[in-house]
């Protein structure tokens, strides 16, 4: 960030600090063409997760996002900030999701857990569905592992057990297993559970919930580029 400041300063932009980043009252043409004030946040790594958080930060404050990162985020930052923002993929008019990190909580306390070795894919299932909260399908290897009924169901109170066959909890300091309603494996640890094949169902980032506040702001969003001091503005086509 420091580049940047100092590469503002050089253009007698007005800089204001702030925890979460800079921002520019009144940014010059060769950064923004919009009549808007913009917010530089700055990117630690390209994962989507960070990327559209970064973009929240931003519009949160109702700025224009400038997202600082570097030559070697840049593509990820450029695919993941491109229409539609935030969709991995739209195959047969089906949004494509990225996965996420965090866990899916189910509403007995247990978590979604998978059971088979492959690629994992989020996706609407039906695009015909006129709804603001489809049904969406996790898929391994292109098999169904499991259809949560509605978007908005991945948030409290959870999908229902019998959304994922297979899910597991933490009970007598040990990670059990479950298919259905039967013990199937117990471990001391995720990662020795892991190591047997079962993984925890990462959840999907759905743009519409972690782009809450102004996504024209966030679907216009801005790069900086710092390489070696260096600092170049781009915008995402």
């Amino acid at each position: 960030m420091a580049s940047v400041h100092d590469n503002l300063i050089s253009r007698g932009v007005e800089v204001k600090t702030h925890d979460w980043g800079l921002s520019v009252p009144a940014p010059p043409a060769e950064i923004s063409t919009l009549d808007e004030q913009v917010a530089f946040v700055p990117l630690f790594d390209g994962r989507p997760l960070s990327v559209v958080s970064a973009v929240e930060n931003a519009t949160r404050q109702g700025k224009l996002p400038v997202i600082v990162t570097d030559r070697h985020t840049r593509s990820d930052v450029i695919e993941i900030l491109s229409s539609p923002i935030a969709v991995e993929d739209i195959i047969d008019g089906r949004r494509q999701f990225y996965a996420v990190e965090d866990r899916i909580r189910l509403t007995d306390g247990s978590f979604a857990c998978i059971d088979s070795r492959g690629s994992l894919q989020w996706s609407e299932v039906d695009p015909g569905t006129e709804t603001d909260s489809p049904a969406i399908q996790l898929t391994v290897d292109d098999d169904i592992i499991a259809v949560v009924d509605s978007i908005a169901s991945l948030s409290c109170p959870g999908p229902t057990p019998s959304a994922f066959p297979v899910r597991y909890k933490r009970s007598d300091k040990q990670f059990q297993v479950f298919r259905d309603e039967r013990l199937v494996a117990q471990f001391g640890t995720v990662t020795e559970m892991r190591a047997d094949g079962y993984r925890p169902a990462p959840l999907p980032l759905i743009p519409e919930h972690h782009l809450r506040h102004n996504p024209t702001l966030a679907r216009n969003a801005l790069l900086a580029i710092v390489d070696d001091g260096e600092v170049t503005y781009e915008s995402i086509e």
